[in-house]
């Protein structure tokens, strides 16, 4: 145990293959330990750093998974001998291949991965209404909404959920244009089982308790979205009128032109893994763009409007743009 600028750490060695296997286990067993000693400490408090040659795969998926998800602080060194003599042995920073990101991140980025929940509720007067300024809903509606979908994106990194929350107003030349919705999606854990690895455990059990170990915690997932959505309602709404709950599959949503196509998607917030491939992905289109034009007061100088771009599924207005077709009521994506 020691010490480090961000807090205390905990560096632990395996030397073989077979102690290897407990290693992610006994690290944070340690940490956790250290921990409650100090009440309130953080995951980012305490930082583990394991020194093993990573050459058995549950490690390094558990590595992985700790980088992306958990998102602890986690340091892996792989001693290397630079000759024969032990004088010469080094720590070399382990980094994950890129084949074991893409694998990790193919799963993740995928729209049948994704759970979904949608409270719809009825506009309630003087706070959210169907009236628009300009083509978009006026200033206080978008308020009021943009406040649902800031508090369950609170939520969401509080249960650590990776996914995005938005909110739906439909045009006011719709017939629902009187209802806005809040859509609440985060990934799925239990459609992202991988094939391998789910077989050396449904191999142990009988054949009718795989429905059990997969369905319950699917379903499970949902009811727990729901009950998000409900604490958003009941500590948001106080005029009585909570909603009704949806449970739409996200792959259709996306691919809809009732769902998404005719209405106004605002309010976007991304959480966990997300938000930070989210912002990762805007900084590097804005560094892109100041090394086409020029940054002058804090704002970016594009060449043209070609140039400045903003993220995909998202307009210059901060409006969601989730399926790909043109739409007729701007003749402009949405």
């Amino acid at each position: 145990m020691g010490t480090m600028r961000t807090g205390s750490s905990i560096l632990e060695l395996k030397v073989n293959r077979a102690a290897e296997r407990n290693a992610f286990s006994e690290l944070f067993a340690y940490s956790n330990y250290v921990a409650g000693m100090f009440a309130f400490s953080g995951h980012k408090d305490i930082t583990t750093v394991l020194v093993s040659t990573m050459d058995v795969k549950i490690t390094r998926q558990a590595y992985l998974y700790d980088l992306l998800v958990a998102d602890r602080d986690v340091v892996v060194y792989a001693p290397i001998f630079v000759t024969d003599a032990l004088e010469s042995l080094r720590l070399q920073l382990h980094v994950p291949s890129d084949d074991e990101f893409k694998r990790f991140t193919n799963q993740l980025l995928s729209h049948d991965a994704m759970g979904c929940v949608v409270i719809t509720i009825n506009d309630i007067p003087g706070w959210i209404d169907n009236k628009e300024e300009d083509g978009s809903p006026n200033e206080w509606t978008r308020k009021h909404l943009s406040g649902l979908s800031n508090y369950a994106a609170q939520l969401m990194e509080e249960e650590r959920l990776h996914g995005f929350c938005f909110v739906r107003k439909f045009w006011d030349s719709t017939p629902w244009s009187n209802r806005s919705s809040l859509f609440i999606c985060a990934l799925n854990p239990f459609r992202l089982a991988e094939p391998e690895r789910a077989n050396a455990i449904t191999e142990q059990l009988d054949e009718k308790l795989h429905a059990n170990l997969f369905e319950a915690p699917l379903y499970a997932f949902d009811g727990r979205l729901i009950r998000l959505a409900q604490r958003v309602a009941n500590d948001s709404l106080t005029h009585g009128g909570h909603g009704e709950f949806e449970l739409p599959l996200w792959s259709v949503v996306v691919t809809s032109v009732s769902e998404v196509a005719i209405s106004h998607n605002f309010a976007f917030r991304p959480t966990g893994t997300m938000r930070e491939a989210y912002v990762s992905h805007l900084n590097a289109i804005y560094a892109r763009n100041a090394s086409r034009g020029r940054l002058s007061g804090g704002c970016l100088q594009a060449k043209s409007q070609r140039d400045l771009q903003l993220a995909p599924g998202v307009d210059v207005h901060g409006d969601v743009r989730l399926p790909s077709w043109r739409s007729p009521r701007n003749g402009g994506r949405r």
